[in-house]
């Protein structure tokens, strides 16, 4: 048995409820049900505590095998962790470079200077919307909100991801979740990008400046 089977079969044997064995030892529930499901060990103080109150030994509560155990879960966790926080921020870091590329100061100046950003094309800048007179932008406006969304669902997902430890555990599924909709809200960002750079905007029709 490793350390999170004796930890249950002692609680078990005493009588205890998880809260019950957290009071005792002075930690909380969701400790106990960290270690019970293998998502954590205790640390020296808990260990001795938890020793002390079964009376058995620290060596054969918690072998060298649980720590080898612990080791690869924390390094499981922290390359979740790196991914969920990819997942957030690649779409957002588009999106960032295309509210930078808006408020140029050649776009700023003259209303009538085609802009060169994405936001602008969709938004339009000073007096004349792009979409009021190119049709072809409610395609653009309708992909951009398709791909916000797509973001918008991998936040969240990172954000459960991260929160949820039965997630957190699901470590294979999470890695192809997480890398399919990473990959698909940049994807989708890159293709308006590109479309509003190399065949959007020179087609632009502004009329001539008074």
């Amino acid at each position: 048995m490793d350390f999170a089977d004796k930890l249950k079969h002692l609680r078990e044997k005493h009588g205890l409820s998880q809260a019950a064995l957290a009071k005792k030892i002075f930690v909380s529930r969701s400790a106990v049900a960290k270690w019970e499901n293998g998502l954590g060990l205790p640390d020296d103080g808990n260990l001795q505590a938890l020793c002390d109150y079964f009376h058995v030994k620290e060596d054969w509560l918690m072998e060298r095998e649980d720590l080898k155990k612990q080791l690869h879960i924390d390094k499981k966790q922290l390359r979740h962790i790196l991914l969920c926080a990819g997942g957030i921020l690649v779409p957002a870091l588009c999106v960032l470079l295309g509210l930078c590329l808006t408020f140029t100061p050649a776009i700023i100046v003259s209303v009538y200077v085609p802009p060169r950003s994405l936001f602008a094309m969709i938004c339009g800048t000073g007096i004349n919307p792009p979409i009021s007179f190119f049709p072809e932008m409610k395609g653009v406006l309708i992909a951009f909100c398709f791909s916000a969304a797509v973001w918008a669902g991998t936040a969240v997902f990172s954000v459960f991801a991260l929160a949820l430890p039965r997630l957190r555990t699901k470590t294979t599924l999470c890695l192809f979740l997480e890398i399919g909709l990473i990959v698909l809200s940049a994807a989708l960002f890159a293709a308006l990008f590109t479309a509003v750079y190399l065949i959007v905007t020179p087609l632009y029709g502004f009329p001539a400046s008074p």
